[in-house]
């Protein structure tokens, strides 16, 4: 589990206040292994699912299209999730979705894109939080 908010502190705030506020709210994640437990060193992660939660100050719902990287990405509809609030989780706005997405943790990191918007909202005064959850395995070589 990853809140973006504390472990991406300088592309939050680019995220909350873009450079070109008219290409939207965008989050660049460089994944690393260094974000990862020491057990997942050397591997291949096999991401399957994907889990997000925000915590907004409007009960709106949002959408987040992320773009992780792929050797050919699917159109944006394809990666979009939509958050809205769920009781369950004391109102955080959340969406989960099945992957297929793969993290050589052995090369360069990566960057994924997140862009987040909501119909006729200026989301930096919104968004206080996003937490990004990653299900995903790998196989042991033992």
């Amino acid at each position: 589990m990853f809140n973006l908010r504390q472990e991406f502190p300088s592309q939050w705030h680019r995220f909350l206040n873009p450079t070109n506020p008219a290409g939207g709210n965008i989050l660049e994640l460089e994944i690393n292994p260094s974000l990862f437990p020491q057990r997942d060193t050397g591997k291949t992660l096999n991401v399957n699912k994907i889990w997000l939660l925000a915590r907004c100050t409007n009960p709106a719902s949002y959408t987040i299209v992320m773009t992780p990287p792929l050797p050919e990405p699917p159109p944006d509809e394809a990666n979009a999730l939509t958050l809205t609030p769920v009781s369950q989780y004391g109102d955080l706005h959340f969406s989960q979705k099945d992957v297929e997405i793969e993290i050589d943790l052995t090369v360069a990191p990566v960057k994924w894109q997140l862009r987040m918007s909501r119909s006729g909202g200026n989301i930096p005064e919104e968004v206080e939080d996003v937490l990004l959850v990653l299900g995903y395995e790998w196989e042991s070589s033992v």
